[in-house]
């Protein structure tokens, strides 16, 4: 993993959780050239053993040959450790197919109804979220230079993620930078209510203020709106387990139903 320089900080911890909890104990005791394909399939059987989410036996095996044969960072190909990958020819449980459904109109209203209730910034955030369809850590970002007022678009170019930090206290810190990739940078088209609502937030706020700002002026922790802001407007609403990222879903379906491109739907998605 220190040898990977273009992943994110929440790519990394997920990928220090497989590797600490599946691919050490699995195969940790086998040098790296003498691994071979019966012990990543005895890995693989035990992981079916243990009843582990087929997703997370597909990653972690993505993983593992990412770490043999991958052709970016340090890998034991690149280093010479190994000739033939291992992993080739191995079978996986199939992966289930599920289809998303999205939050019907009168669940999205009841959330934003339940969001102006609750006071705060939870009515605005969730208004936007239903229809700009920016992801989490993007709306959390948004300052007001991100608003192209006389264009009625909002700029998405930062996000929210998590970095690696070395205070001896904490292990993960989020950080504001790019946003998830290249193509999640755009220009989304904001109807003419969400762009009243953005005014209305703006009133009195300097140009590089967040339009969801934590305490001290500074975004907020997204684990604490997790936690303190979206669970007690989907439990007022009675929709518990409805995850702000579900109201992306509804704005796309939206668009798609309005007869807009499959292009012009991926656009505005990023």
């Amino acid at each position: 993993l220190s040898g990977r320089r273009q992943i994110r900080g929440s790519t990394e911890s997920g990928y220090g959780s497989i590797i600490r909890k599946q691919l050490v104990p699995r195969l940790g005791a086998i040098v790296v050239s003498a691994l071979r394909y019966e012990h990543i399939e005895t890995a693989v059987s035990g992981m079916i053993e243990d009843e582990l989410a087929v997703k997370t036996i597909h990653n972690a095996v993505t993983l593992l040959r990412t770490i043999l044969s991958g052709k970016k960072g340090p890998s034991a190909a690149r280093r010479g450790l190994i000739l033939t990958d291992p992993t080739l020819g191995l079978e996986l449980p199939a992966l289930e197919t599920s289809q998303v459904v999205p939050p019907t109109p009168e669940q999205v209203w009841a959330l934003i109804h339940a969001a102006k209730a609750n006071g705060g910034i939870a009515y605005p955030l969730t208004y936007i979220g239903a229809f700009t369809g920016v992801r989490r850590n993007e709306a959390l970002a948004l300052r007001f230079n991100d608003i192209l007022w006389f264009d009625s678009e909002i700029l998405v170019r930062h996000a929210i993620s998590k970095t690696k930090v070395q205070d001896g206290a904490h292990k993960w810190a989020w950080k504001l930078g790019p946003p998830k990739s290249r193509k999640s940078v755009r220009r989304i088209a904001a109807t003419e209510s969400v762009m009243k609502l953005l005014a209305d937030l703006k009133a009195g706020k300097p140009e590089d203020a967040f339009l969801f700002p934590g305490d001290g002026g500074g975004f907020i922790d997204p684990d604490l709106f997790d936690a303190e802001i979206w669970k007690p407007v989907t439990t007022k609403a009675k929709l518990a387990g409805t995850r702000f990222h579900d109201l992306r879903h509804f704005f796309a379906s939206q668009l798609i139903a309005n007869g807009e491109s499959a292009v012009y739907v991926r656009d505005q998605m990023g």
